[in-house]
């Protein structure tokens, strides 16, 4: 059997999408980990299936790179909102399920923004700070991560209290009233040149610790800028929107 793909990047972070509006693909684990294998496959860090939705324009069915269905995906449901504005030409204003509930994604040319689940709770703990931005992330604030060993790192700290390896872990430094950051994504277990949750959790936690006064910041990563802007009270955050560019790769066929 015939699959035709597409590949997008958002900032970097890349993804298979496979269309299977009409519900004519089941791919298992291992199909899934072998096409997002950058060796021997198509080479992603996830996988992103776009079905149809009775309630919204459609559902994203996300995958990690290791086959595993995975938690959302910032910058992989922003590829696919631009996948399917290019598909099915709706107005500049779709709403689409996730496995974390609806989501709202507005066009803006190449760039995509994304409406976030409201976040409620910051945990802090010996090692960072514990949130979940529709992922669950650690970040840890540093002077200077340009040059840390992020592999090494994170593995000691799964090592240390995350044996599961369930956990992002992001290194966040603070520059000029905006955020640098570098991100370890479980599911991927390697760095990742960008991360859309991740970014979501560095802005939250800059602003909630004073570092930042602005509700409205610039995240930079290896593979390019997100904007983060949101509405506070405390702890609580609401009107989360990730904003940025995405990029469509090129398109193909693979055989099952």
């Amino acid at each position: 059997m015939k699959v035709s793909f597409f590949k997008y990047h958002g900032t970097g972070n890349d993804f298979i999408i496979i269309d299977n509006y009409n519900n004519n693909y089941n791919l298992g684990s291992i199909n899934i980990k072998s096409l997002c294998d950058r060796n021997l496959g198509i080479g992603s860090d996830g996988l992103i299936f776009v079905v149809k939705s009775n309630f919204n324009d459609f559902k994203m069915i996300y995958y990690n790179s290791d086959g595993n269905l995975g938690s959302f995906c910032g910058n992989g449901a922003r590829c696919a909102v631009s996948y399917s504005y290019n598909k099915f030409f709706y107005n500049k204003k779709c709403k689409f399920s996730s496995c974390d509930g609806d989501h709202i994604g507005i066009i803006n040319g190449d760039s995509i923004s994304l409406k976030m689940k409201d976040v409620y709770q910051i945990n802090k703990t010996k090692l960072g700070w514990e949130i979940n931005t529709g992922s669950p992330h650690l970040v840890i604030f540093k002077d200077e991560i340009d040059n840390l060993n992020i592999s090494k790192l994170s593995n000691s700290i799964f090592d240390l209290k995350y044996p599961k390896k369930n956990i992002n872990i992001n290194f966040v430094k603070i520059e000029n009233n905006s955020v640098k950051i570098r991100t370890f994504e479980r599911g991927v277990f390697s760095e990742t040149l960008s991360c859309g949750t991740g970014s979501v959790a560095a802005a939250l936690l800059s602003f909630y610790l004073g570092y930042i006064k602005n509700k409205k910041i610039e995240i930079f990563s290896i593979g390019g800028t997100l904007n983060v802007q949101f509405d506070n009270n405390n702890s609580n955050f609401s009107n989360i929107y990730l904003e940025g560019q995405t990029k469509f790769v090129f398109r193909g066929e693979f055989n099952v």
